[in-house]
């Protein structure tokens, strides 16, 4: 039986699709930065990103349609990924975003550069904890941003061959 779930790479296609979801009210609640910012702004940073040989970002879809993104930017600490997840409005609660962390955390490319895996979380984002407990993630600390409690997650990089 034939997977009806694929993992890409970002495509310079994908620009506008990536800015229209960032800019959906269900996704910008749940980020850190939820102001509204330029298209144009978007593009020449989303540029910057596809140039970086050490950014890796990767689309989800489900039957052909692409359905989550996932991008991993190195930290300025050596072998550290921050991981930014979400799912394409109107598919949360479906089980892409922790099928994409899982998929995309097994990318060989990635795991070139990868020692670590963080993220911050929303201490009220009960959607995302969940998907980053059941992908291995542990709490290694928790702060406070702009009002909102964070929690960090981290997890080592792994890899697993496929035979």
């Amino acid at each position: 039986m034939e997977s009806r779930y694929n993992l890409r790479n970002w495509r310079d296609s994908d620009c506008r699709m990536i800015f229209d979801w960032r800019m959906s009210p269900e996704v910008r609640s749940k980020s850190f930065n939820n102001q509204e910012f330029s298209y144009e702004s978007h593009k020449s940073w989303f540029q910057k990103f596809m140039e970086n040989q050490l950014s890796f970002g990767f689309i989800l879809e489900d039957n052909n349609e692409p359905v989550a993104q996932i991008r991993f930017d190195k930290t300025k600490i050596e072998g550290y990924y921050n991981i930014s997840i979400f799912t394409a409005p109107n598919n949360s609660g479906k089980g892409y975003g922790s099928r994409i962390l899982n998929m995309a955390c097994k990318d060989e490319n990635l795991l070139k550069s990868a020692k670590y895996f963080v993220a911050e979380v929303f201490d009220d984002n009960i959607p995302s904890k969940k998907i980053f407990f059941k992908n291995g993630f542990e709490v290694t600390g928790e702060t406070d941003v702009d009002g909102h409690h964070v929690l960090l997650f981290k997890r080592q990089a792994l890899y697993e061959p496929s035979f």
